[in-house]
């Protein structure tokens, strides 16, 4: 049985995960949320290049789907607001 591939370059994951792309995602912009420390893996400085958990990138794709799901309404009167 071939062992499943656990990290990826920022490129390797748009590259294998087309879906990403139609997130709005790119390559560069998975390097932004590895340096905000959105997503994990490591910097391999022989290669200059980071690797990043695909796991990772699973956990941050649940919580931006949760995340969407949730309105707040500004309007409504229990929307405590400062004076």
């Amino acid at each position: 049985m071939e062992k499943k591939k656990e990290m990826y370059t920022p490129q390797e994951l748009i590259d294998d995960f087309p879906q990403l792309k139609k997130m709005g995602w790119s390559a560069s912009k998975i390097g932004v949320l590895y340096s905000a420390k959105f997503l994990t893996g490591y910097y391999n400085g022989k290669e200059k290049k980071v690797n990043i958990s695909i796991d990772s990138v699973k956990r941050a794709i649940d919580f931006i789907n949760k995340s969407n799901t949730i309105h707040i309404d500004f309007e409504s009167p229990n929307f405590n607001k400062t004076e």
